[in-house]
């Protein structure tokens, strides 16, 4: 700013320039080569100091001609003959009261390299000639050395990707598939990335989804729709034998760059990097709902991991596994983020274990974010403590050892809890145990493993309860409660209920029943309000599937209502991105 308004400047027209459809107000300008500030710089096409960045530090410019070489190669080729092309009424170099290039940035590089070298000529002779359209005489443009018009806009209300992304639409600028995909990845709607989460969902792997032209065509459908790519991009994206290379390379990136550095999502592209870009892709839908965790997030712990799998990636002959590059980090007295290191470890399995990992990671964070007290502790549990106990398991099993050394030299810091039994004949009991701190803690939350999978009527279901286990808890009002489950209960993967987790759903006698009965569970400690759905898959009657689920319950005011529907329409309704976080109603 300082530089741009102490320059040497002659003031010339009032004007307005449209771009796009949108008409900005200003005036032209007279300055020197040097005075405005382009967003890299010309000689080394680095990011400018002090020009505007995104909170995780890249470049406001949503083109970022640090890595797009041929970007750099066209500000070198204008340079090499900076003639009257450049000078332009329709086009102009746009900048802000702060010196600050929105537009016209590879031009405003050009032309500096252009002074420097001796190349603008052609320029300033066009220019003298164009004078008057600007308000200016040629005895005024004869009175600087590298003399350049731009157009300084009138107002600027910030900075942002979306004002750049909107001059740089204006102009015709080539990209490769990578550079149009960051680009994309800085302005893309949460609302656009949700939708697409919710389809990947319902594929176990990227390639399974890759496989599906139906599927893919509606990914891309609504990338279109939305505005993200033209009709004239799509070709290069998805062809009629299925999505291409460069499509993959496209989506992948636009999805994780809502949860991934800029730094990461281009090294992700390196060879024996892109199937830890295809994880984090498989997990998009917790990954971005857990970014949205404020203080219980492990978006900065997760760009960490991601740093570290793609340095073992890229290294096989000096590292084989996380643990080993941990192990040798720590022998040169360096050492990282525990939590890094874990959720590192996770991407190592596969892509379904690492979503079913994040998912389960937020189960267990959600509550403490949402600023729920732990209902044993009478507070709300610290990020450290819940992460310690989920990804750290080696230190919760210290902590009972330590009890129990407690314990035997006679000090307290233990607990009593009454734990539900199944006994042999069936029936339940409560037996009194004594319980460490952190044991009684990792009743709290979720986070167990899961007991099984199925496939009804094509419809992925996890189980959480086998039929005949138990299930316990604590209500809002500190009762306890245990159930034997009857049935086997879990959810449906792909689907989003009120509580933005998966759809619940217990499964009855004859899964290849094609009626579904949704209980529209109320909330009776809320004045009887609609709290989730609980679909009841493989029951033929309707009185057989309301009894099946009161007698999962230890009181009746859970149930509010039913809606009965036919296996087709109930998947067309839960599975539509329209629908997610609402009630299932026929």
């Amino acid at each position: 700013q300082d530089k741009y308004q102490s320059a040497k400047a002659i003031a010339g027209d009032e004007d307005m320039v449209q771009i796009g459809k949108e008409l900005i107000a200003g005036k032209w300008k007279l300055v020197e080569a040097d005075t405005p500030t382009a967003s890299h710089d010309e000689q080394t096409f680095h990011k400018t100091k002090g020009f505007p960045v995104n909170n995780d530090g890249s470049t406001i410019n949503d083109r970022d001609y640090g890595h797009d070489k041929e970007a750099q190669n066209i500000v070198l080729e204008i340079a090499g003959d900076f003639d009257g092309r450049a000078v332009s009424v329709d086009n102009p170099v746009i900048v802000t009261k702060d010196g600050i290039v929105i537009s016209g940035n590879n031009r405003t590089m050009s032309s500096k390299i252009a002074a420097r070298k001796g190349t603008d000529k052609g320029y300033i002779e066009a220019l003298k000639r164009k004078a008057k359209k600007f308000g200016f005489t040629p005895a005024q443009i004869d009175g600087f050395k590298h003399p350049r018009v731009i157009f300084e806009t009138a107002e600027n209300n910030g900075y942002s990707t979306e004002q750049f992304a909107k001059f740089n639409k204006s102009s015709k600028k080539a990209m490769s598939p990578i550079e149009s995909a960051v680009k994309v990845s800085k302005t893309i709607k949460a609302d656009t990335v949700g939708s697409i989460a919710g389809k990947i969902s319902d594929f176990e792997t990227l390639g399974e989804l890759y496989a599906d032209q139906a599927a893919v065509n509606e990914i891309f459908n609504t990338l279109q729709k939305d505005g993200i790519i033209s009709s004239m991009d799509r070709p290069q994206y998805v062809i009629e034998g299925g999505i291409t290379g460069a499509g993959k390379e496209f989506l992948e990136t636009v999805l994780i760059g809502s949860v991934v550095s800029e730094k990461n999502i281009r090294g992700l592209n390196r060879e024996g990097c892109k199937s830890i870009r295809q994880k984090l892709v498989r997990a998009i839908t917790p990954l971005i709902e857990n970014k949205g965790m404020k203080g219980y997030s492990v978006t900065k712990e997760l760009n960490e991991a991601v740093d570290i799998a793609m340095q073992v990636a890229t290294q096989k002959n000096k590292f084989k596994t996380v643990a080993d590059f941990q192990q040798q980090k720590k022998l040169f007295g360096g050492d990282d983020d525990p939590v890094a290191i874990e959720i590192a470890k996770k991407l190592e399995g596969t892509q379904k274990e690492f979503a079913e990992f994040m998912q389960t990671m937020n189960g267990g964070l959600k509550y403490a974010a949402n600023g729920e007290a732990d209902i044993f502790i009478g507070n709300v549990e610290s990020r450290e403590d819940i992460l310690a106990r989920m990804l750290n398991m080696k230190k919760a099993i210290g902590q009972v050892v330590d009890f129990f050394r407690s314990l035997k030299n006679g000090k307290g810091g233990f607990v009593k809890k009454a734990i539900p039994v199944q006994n042999a004949d069936g029936t339940v009991s409560l037996d009194e145990r004594w319980v460490t701190d952190a044991l009684e803690k990792s009743l709290t939350y979720s986070g167990h493993p899961l007991q099984g999978r199925e496939k009804i009527h094509g419809m992925d279901v996890s189980i959480e309860n086998k039929k005949g286990s138990i299930r316990s808890g604590t209500d809002k009002d500190g009762h306890e409660w245990h159930t034997t489950m009857g049935y086997d209960y879990g959810y449906i993967r792909g689907t989003v209920g009120k509580d933005k987790d998966h759809v619940d759903c217990f499964i009855g006698p004859n899964p290849e029943s094609e009626k579904v009965f949704i209980i529209h569970q109320v909330d009776p400690y809320n004045g009887g309000a609609f709290d989730e759905d609980k679909v009841m898959l493989g029951w033929d009657d309707a009185e057989e599937a309301k009894t099946a689920y009161v007698s999962q319950y230890d009181r009746p005011d859970f149930y509010g209502s039913m809606d009965v529907m036919d296996i087709d329409t109930f998947k067309e309704k839960a599975f539509d991105q329209k629908n997610k976080g609402k009630m299932i109603r026929g």
